[in-house]
């Protein structure tokens, strides 16, 4: 049996690019959806490793109805994409809403059915959780840079400055170290005072530690 290597992508991009490039877009949009369905029936078979015979013999149908279906002879009912789609071992699935629908890669099938297993959910269900997280990541970081943007413009002096880079004033080149040392007042050491003649040697001991404390202290107020 001969194998014939196929680009799924390529396909879908030539597909795309006559989309937007056809006038009759109305007209295209009739039968993309039919298009991506043959690819992705022709895909599998390959994928899989069956003839357009062996695909038939399992559909309990005829070799010619398959290849009139692959080379859009024949508009397909819903009974017969349902029974091709049990055949490579999927579930049917259909939408009215085509232009927010996404199908996951073949090579990415594996990988779905093995987290949609250790979810415990369908890979269905998996598929559709990680799209809608990926919407709302989306949504998100696209509120975060509004609000960012918003606010600029409301506070143009403000020292909120995401261009100043970490570790820097807002609006200079000069590190916040730097600024911070500018800005603060010199402290002014408290010396140790002599003891008076009548305290005797521990009293003496703990009056210098208390001194030498309050020397550190100061300097680091």
């Amino acid at each position: 049996m001969k194998k014939t290597n196929l680009d799924e992508h390529s396909v879908m991009e030539l597909l795309d690019k006559q989309y937007l490039e056809a006038e009759g877009q109305n007209k295209v949009n009739y039968w993309d959806s039919l298009a991506r369905i043959i690819m992705e029936a022709i895909e599998s078979r390959h994928v899989q490793g069956l003839s357009q015979a062996d695909l038939a013999s399992i559909m309990k149908t005829k070799q010619s109805v398959i290849s009139r279906f692959e080379n859009m002879g024949r508009k397909p009912n819903y009974d017969f994409i349902a029974r091709m789609s049990i055949a490579f071992g999927h579930v049917p699935g259909m939408t009215l809403y085509g232009e927010h629908m996404a199908v996951v890669p073949q090579d990415k099938h594996q990988f779905v059915k093995h987290l949609s297993t250790k979810e415990g959910v369908s890979p269905q269900k998996l598929v559709e959780q990680l799209l809608v997280d990926a919407i709302a990541a989306k949504e998100a970081k696209e509120d975060l840079l509004i609000g960012i943007s918003d606010a600029t413009e409301e506070f143009p002096l403000s020292t909120v400055d995401v261009m100043a880079g970490p570790g820097y004033v807002a609006g200079t080149s000069e590190p916040i170290s730097r600024e911070i040392g500018r800005r603060q007042k010199p402290c002014k050491p408290v010396l140790p005072q002599p003891l008076p003649a009548d305290q005797d040697a521990n009293s003496s001991v703990s009056s210098q530690i208390l001194a030498e404390n309050t020397w550190q202290y100061s300097l680091s107020a």
